[in-house]
């Protein structure tokens, strides 16, 4: 490794100051010697004290980042899963049909149960038209 004059790798002093922030945060850092090496080549960016005694040096070193990986093939596409879409769509509609059936048979029922059977309907109704706004996709309230 050979030593450089101050800026010679090419680091802004923004950048110089962002590195000696980062080590005079860390408590047991502060006043450290601070080396940037990068290619091969080091910089000092900051001495340690004289007469500070025995300090710990950090070394920022630039690594060549990790290679790009390689573009692969794309997957082809999945199957069809148009037999769960139909049986999906049938379990939907057969359902709203049933809660349909429903609302016509607790209407039917109000008569003879004295208008109890009208909860019933209401819910049932409310059921059947969840069922076909679920099945024509779109959004719920």
């Amino acid at each position: 490794m050979s030593a450089t004059r101050p800026g010679g790798l090419g680091l802004s002093a923004q950048a110089r100051l962002t590195l000696a922030v980062a080590v005079e945060r860390q408590a047991d850092l502060r006043g450290a010697a601070i080396v940037f090496c990068k290619r091969g080549t080091c910089e000092l960016l900051r001495p340690a004290p004289v007469g500070a005694g025995s300090r710990p040096v950090v070394v920022f070193e630039v690594t060549a980042g990790p290679p790009s990986p390689t573009p692969r093939a794309v997957s082809p596409a999945r199957k069809s899963k148009i037999g769960w879409e139909l049986f999906q769509l049938g379990l939907n509609c057969g359902g709203t049909a049933l809660f349909a059936a429903g609302t016509v048979f607790f209407s039917a029922a109000a008569a003879p149960t004295g208008g109890l059977s009208s909860v019933a309907a209401y819910a049932s109704g409310a059921a059947t038209v969840a069922g076909a706004v679920h099945g024509l996709g779109l959004p719920r309230l």
